[in-house]
């Protein structure tokens, strides 16, 4: 009986149970080998005595015979059963193939898996170093920073006291500027030393300055910077009172950037508000000082929402006094125009204000109302088709 029985040369590779089961198989394998070996021995020797004739032997070999069967059927089972183990352990065995194959694959996985850990570890300490280091610098920008806001608070307190005591001066310097510009010969006196050019250019700037910085609303009256706005603006009426002053300015290009700057902020100043109409009275002393000669009407004709801007100041959001000065001005205008263009300007922009003035005319003093009605002459003068009645 030749069984084909696992092959145990790596027992490593096999569980413990199914070794012993194979061992147990072999060695009973080889005992049947040699129990029908010895029997088909004694068969041989057997049939050398088979030839007795004795009634008592042949009945003794007629019951070994049969006995020999029942051990050959016997056999021919076991080799049956042992033939259907093997097999349930060649299955076995395949199962195991398998199960090992899967279990080398985890293995695999598992090593793989290892290495990404190791990577992935390697990179979050790569990450870790470079977030500490990040924390790190963070931490020397904190302080940096820190020491930064720290200069910073002290510069802007230097610089607020600067700006004050700046403003300060400049508001006491321009007060007694003020003054002094009510003399003919001062103004002359600018002129001469080439201080009125500067000057010009100051108030330029400043007007600038101011209007960028108090753009959302303009400060206390009582401040030194709107003093110290209002006292420039003063001076430029002192000059342009003078004749000399008006000449120098309408002949330099500081003087019609001026008045070309003055004319831009007028429009954006807040009306009603607190020391607005402070500002809108002094711009408007200023641009009525400028007609006292053509060139200057000429000048404030030449300006962009010049118009616009001066008629606004009709609107009962003014002073009587603001109104009085815009209602001449533009009167004086008229007068002096040379251009068609201009006088239509001014009767589109009465004929869109033509309530604020019909108001202005119900409401004003003597002499306004009389300002008025001669502005009213003078558009109907040029065939102005806008009734006031």
């Amino acid at each position: 009986m030749d069984l084909e029985i696992l092959d145990l040369t790596n027992e490593e590779d096999y569980p413990e149970d199914l070794i012993e089961q194979t061992k147990l198989l072999t060695s009973a394998s080889d005992e049947i080998e040699s129990l029908i070996g010895n029997v088909n021995d004694f068969f041989k020797e057997f049939s050398e005595y088979s030839k007795v004739r004795n009634n008592e032997e042949k009945k003794i070999l007629k019951e070994f015979e049969r006995y020999c069967s029942h051990l050959n059927e016997y056999i021919d089972h076991i080799h049956v059963e042992i033939t259907a183990l093997v097999d349930v352990l060649k299955e076995s065995e395949k199962q195991q193939l398998e199960s090992q194959k899967t279990i080398n694959e985890l293995r695999h996985e598992v090593e793989l898996q290892k290495k990404q850990n190791a990577e992935m570890k390697e990179k979050y300490e790569e990450q870790l170093k470079m977030t500490n280091d990040i924390k790190e610098q963070l931490e020397i920008q904190k302080t940096e920073n820190s020491a930064l806001k720290e200069k910073y608070d002290q510069l802007d307190e230097e610089t607020n006291v600067s700006l004050t005591y700046t403003a300060v001066i400049g508001s006491v310097l321009s007060k007694m500027l003020w003054k002094t510009s009510k003399n003919p010969q001062a103004i002359q006196t600018y002129i001469e030393t080439g201080s009125m050019n500067q000057f010009l250019n100051l108030v330029n700037k400043t007007i600038s300055s101011f209007d960028e910085t108090y753009k959302d609303g303009l400060p206390d009256v009582d401040t030194y910077e709107f003093q110290f706005i209002l006292s420039l603006l003063g001076i430029c009426i002192n000059i342009m009172a003078q004749t000399v002053g008006r000449e120098f300015v309408l002949e330099r290009v500081t003087g019609q950037n001026l008045f070309r700057n003055v004319i831009s902020y007028m429009g954006g100043i807040p009306m009603p508000s607190v020391g607005g109409p402070l500002l809108k009275r002094m711009i408007i002393m200023m641009l009525y000082n400028l007609t006292f000669t053509k060139q200057g009407s000429f000048l404030i004709e030449s300006l962009e929402n010049s118009v616009d801007n001066i008629i606004n100041c009709f609107n009962a959001h003014h002073t009587a006094e603001i109104q009085s000065i815009a209602v001449s001005l533009i009167s004086q205008l008229l007068k002096d125009s040379q251009t068609n263009d201009f006088c239509l300007k001014v009767r589109q922009k009465l004929s869109q204000n033509e309530d604020d003035f019909k108001m202005l005319m119900n409401t004003a003093d003597s002499t306004t109302k009389e300002i008025c009605t001669q502005l009213i002459n003078q558009i109907r003068e040029l065939n102005d088709v806008i009734s006031f009645d």
